[in-house]
């Protein structure tokens, strides 16, 4: 009897071993064997299966080894196996027969696992299950003319508690429902342990068995089934339209950097917040150039001048326009110039009536460098000391020199330097004029310095600034041949260097007549 039923569950084994060699119970042990006790409640009088499990008087239990079973998976969520369970029928109220008698059960079962990734993980320490099965049952019976082999069909619940991942307790109950007439339905219950073993196929490396990789040529995460999701937007590579960058789900995985509701492959402004019809850029202040063209961001402007205002409609827009509210002209910046003198307005002293740049485009008409506006004598050659009118004889002459050398004390530098301060270009004209009126005259200008400091840099410092004197006339027109110039530092003294005061009159440069 125990031959037979060994010899058909070695018959099973073997079948569904070679059917499903590789896959997996989890992604680590691909085959589930279980041995254990198994209980019979085949002459259960109750009308519901309910019932039968609550009225133990009439189980039946089996050896301490009496149920074997063997189970593999067909996917993440089904597994297939087989299973034997011996037991014996002390009395079968069913049919009368005295005596104990031999039960045995053969089975194919195919179990939902609810430990599939979805429920739950498939390494839980709980995985139930619910399964259906096929199979017969074989009843020893006295009378020999009585069918023993009763094919039948279950319906159950179980599950398995894993003590270690290979090792662990199984607990199964199922309803058994015989498809014959000397055959009855009845309740089989089973407890037992459980024990994972082998190694799933996994094509990637990447630890999940092909079975529950959904991405099986391609490494990935368990939490996607297998799947990669390189950038971590929990969103797999496979659904995701930016692998490489974090994103969200509305934007198939694409992020939306600026939060403007444009994914940022789509926005020509990712980084800024804009609209829709601008493909996500910006235009704050709503004149249709978006920011990102915009010159003038914050005031409304035209698309023609890049977003700037121009006020004046002078075609040269308010931030480079110097003079925003009245038309001008490009050359001066947007200023106007009125006498078209080449003077803009803001710097002539006589807007309206075309004039000299030397004369702050006024007008000379005698042309001796004195405008007409404060030339006594408008018509005829003459000198600024003299009101614009001639001065010839010698006495003049000698005062003239007088007042250039008076002059000379009021020229200016930047502290330390040997830059002219604008302040000193007025007093500079006079001297031009005088000069400009004696062509015959030469001149030579000095320069001193008090005693603060190295003495050779007050040396180098009294020559560039005599020089800086020399240049500035000859740029008014006073020919270099006419000048020369020369520095003495701090070696000719008109006053005491002890003194503030003193060193103040020392720091001067001087105009001396050196030819008639």
């Amino acid at each position: 009897m125990q031959t037979l039923c060994t010899k058909l569950f070695l018959l099973l084994f073997v079948s569904v071993s070679a059917l499903f060699p590789t896959l997996a119970q989890n992604a680590d042990h691909p085959i589930k064997f279980g041995f254990g006790t198994n209980f019979i409640d085949y002459n259960a009088e109750a009308e519901s299966y309910i019932k039968d499990i609550v009225d133990t008087g009439d189980i039946e239990t089996g050896l301490v080894i009496s149920r074997y079973t063997i189970s593999t998976v067909l996917n993440k969520s089904f597994t297939i196996g087989a299973a034997v369970s011996l037991n014996s029928i002390k009395q079968n109220a069913r049919t009368g027969t005295e005596g104990s008698q031999l039960f045995a059960d053969i089975e194919l079962n195919l179990n939902y696992q609810f430990a599939n990734g979805a429920l739950l993980n498939t390494n839980a320490l709980f995985t139930p299950y619910v399964f259906g099965a096929v199979g017969t049952n074989y009843l020893e019976n006295n009378d020999v003319d009585a069918t023993k082999f009763f094919p039948e069909g279950k319906l159950g619940i179980g599950t398995d508690i894993w003590v270690t991942p290979m090792f662990g307790f199984n607990v199964q109950t199922a309803y058994v429902r015989q498809f014959s007439e000397q055959g009855s339905d009845y309740g089989h219950h089973s407890v037992g342990m459980v024990i994972r073993f082998g190694k799933g196929e996994d094509n990637d490396n990447d630890g999940i068995a092909n079975w529950e990789d959904n991405c099986a040529d391609v490494a990935g995460i368990l939490a996607f089934q297998g799947c990669p999701d390189t950038d971590g937007d929990n969103i797999t590579d496979a659904n995701d339209a930016c692998p490489t960058e974090p994103g969200i789900e509305l934007f198939e995985g694409c992020p939306d950097t600026d939060n403007d509701g444009l994914a940022d492959r789509d926005d020509v402004c990712p980084y800024d917040k804009g609209l829709m019809e601008y493909k996500g850029c910006p235009d704050k202040d709503g004149d249709g150039v978006v920011d990102k063209d915009d010159r003038c961001i914050d005031d409304k402007g035209e698309a023609i001048f890049s977003g700037c205002p121009d006020a004046d409609g002078d075609a040269i827009v308010d931030i480079d326009d110097f003079c925003p509210d009245q038309k001008g002209l490009l050359r001066f910046d947007g200023c106007p110039d009125t006498d078209g003198d080449g003077i803009q307005d803001a710097e002539d002293g006589c807007p309206k009536e075309r004039g000299e740049a030397a004369l702050k485009g006024c007008p000379d008409n005698d042309g001796d460098g004195i405008a007409n506006a404060a030339d006594r004598c408008p018509d005829k050659p003459g000198l600024k000391v003299n009101g614009g009118c001639p001065v010839i004889d010698e006495e003049e002459k000698k005062q003239i020199i007088e007042k250039i050398n008076y002059a000379a004390k009021s020229i200016q530098f930047e502290s330390g330097s040997d830059v002219i301060k604008k302040s000193s270009y007025g007093t500079l004209d006079n001297i031009v004029t005088i000069m400009a009126l004696y062509k015959t005259t030469a001149w030579s200008i000095e320069g001193h310095t008090d005693n603060e400091g190295d003495d050779a840099m007050n040396q180098t410092l009294s020559d560039k600034r005599a020089a800086a004197v020399k240049k500035y006339f000859i740029s008014k027109g006073i020919p270099e041949e006419r000048l020369a110039s020369i520095g003495y530092g701090e070696t000719v003294p008109i006053a005491d260097n002890k003194t503030s005061k003193g060193r103040a009159e020392n720091r001067r440069v001087e105009i001396k007549l050196t030819a008639e």
